[in-house]
């Protein structure tokens, strides 16, 4: 057997243990810009490194895989464990919000939320003001203002723990905010 051909059981297989036991990712090679979510919005899944070198051997991987993963996609449609089906709206964000707490509230679920609350609020120019928890859709909210002009509220997904969204809300078009 070649190696490509190798390569191509290899992610077949991969890409179909995953769907089995629900762990499937976006894979890619190259790098991934860090000041955006990490749910890919076409795939519905979160995106995966599998090598940072953009060419060979773990591209034909990276390309098999999310083709045996789409091909699931059509056939079965996206799955309801598929972290796209809790991605909150922009409008249903500002909702749970209503009902929030202030971030000197806040205690982290784990060390490893902690730091991806910490990296996420590193971006922004003040600091968020306000949390939520959405149990039953595994969501952590944060809301605040990015500036005079804009708010924004970033929604991190409590069960892979990843950055699911981030929305921003103009002030000229949304002059109250939850956190106001």
């Amino acid at each position: 057997m070649s190696e490509i051909h190798s390569i191509i059981e290899q992610a077949t297989q991969r890409a179909q243990h995953d769907w089995e036991n629900q762990q499937v990712h976006y894979l890619m090679c190259g790098t991934v810009d860090t000041t955006k979510p990490d749910l890919d919005k076409e795939s519905g899944f979160y995106i995966a490194i599998r090598s940072y070198a953009p060419d060979g051997s773990d591209r034909i991987f990276c390309d098999i895989y999310n083709k045996v993963i789409a091909e699931f996609i059509y056939r079965e449609g996206i799955p309801t464990w598929a972290p796209m089906n809790r991605v909150p709206t922009r409008y249903d964000a500002l909702a749970f919000l209503q009902d929030h707490r202030h971030m000197s509230d806040y205690k982290p679920g784990s060390i490893r939320e902690k730091r991806i609350v910490e990296s996420l609020t590193f971006t922004w120019k003040t600091q968020p003001k306000i949390w939520r928890r959405v149990d039953n859709l595994n969501l952590l909210l944060i809301g605040g203002d990015r500036s005079k002009r804009s708010g924004r509220i970033d929604v991190i997904d409590s069960h892979y723990l990843r950055w699911m969204i981030s929305f921003d809300y103009r002030r000229r078009h949304y002059p109250v905010l939850p956190w106001d």
